[in-house]
């Protein structure tokens, strides 16, 4: 097999064999970049690491028999940042500080910069607290073979910050019980299964918890009043998703401008 990622001018490539499955969390750094490829039977992890200042980004991606890789990378933090970003950050430092664990529900349009808000939250942590964050990316709670263990242990040298996108169609998914065959081995297979996910994430210290949401946050918390037209979902599914978004599991919750 034969791959290639430029970034930059590549320096370094190295394939391991057949069964060599790539460690989580055991990151060296270079001054040049190194490219490292690990092919499995199941997926392909790819690790691409830059100098100390950079961000570490770790994407999980599925692959076939439940199982699970990541592909990671590192970035420089933005340069500028949106005040509502800047809030945000500030908040995670400050609840880290005092509790190293908070949690975030960031509702706006598309491509206003709410993943990007996760970068931003990192650079803050490793700035103030000398310490190297891992930002987690695609760690999707309805996919099989996706578990806790997919993303780096949290630890007081390597807390991560988890982005969970389109955090709505995930509360939906757990509501719908109409393919509960097809939904086995994830994480919001029902709703029972997503709270208790949701209160663990909760419960970890050095963990920082970043849930994105393209509807509004007035979509997300308020009910259909009877007599009300139909909306897109019914008042069970409004119901849940008050439930998933209570305080204790999203603790802070932000409404992002339109952008002008």
């Amino acid at each position: 097999m034969t791959i290639i990622w430029r970034k930059g001018p590549i320096v370094a490539v190295r394939h391991k064999g057949h069964g060599e499955n790539h460690s989580q969390g055991s990151f060296a750094s270079y001054t040049i970049y190194c490219l490292r490829f690990t092919h499995s039977s199941s997926a392909i992890c790819a690790e691409l690491m830059g100098d100390s200042d950079k961000i570490k980004i770790i994407r999980i991606v599925s692959g076939h028999g439940y199982h699970s890789s990541s592909i990671s990378v590192s970035v420089d933090a933005p340069s500028k940042s949106y005040d509502w970003q800047s809030k945000i950050a500030k908040q995670a430092r400050e609840s880290y500080k005092i509790k190293k664990k908070e949690s975030f529900l960031i509702c706006g349009k598309p491509g206003v910069g709410k993943s990007e808000t996760s970068v931003i939250i990192a650079d803050v942590l490793k700035k103030s607290f000398d310490i190297e964050p891992y930002v987690v990316e695609g760690f999707s709670l309805t996919t099989g073979g996706i578990t806790i263990e997919s993303m780096p242990k949290p630890t007081d040298k390597n807390p991560v910050v988890v982005v969970l996108n389109e955090i709505d169609t995930v509360f939906a998914y757990a509501g719908d019980g109409t393919k509960k065959g097809d939904k086995f081995h994830t994480m919001a297979q029902d709703p029972e299964a997503l709270t208790g996910t949701l209160d663990w994430m909760n419960r970890m210290d050095n963990l920082i918890v970043v849930a994105t949401s393209n509807k509004t946050l007035k979509y997300l918390s308020t009910p259909r009043k009877n007599g009300e037209k139909k909306e897109e979902r019914d008042e069970e599914e409004v119901e849940n998703f008050e439930r998933y978004i209570r305080n204790g599991r999203f603790n802070h919750k932000f409404q992002v401008p339109d952008p002008i």
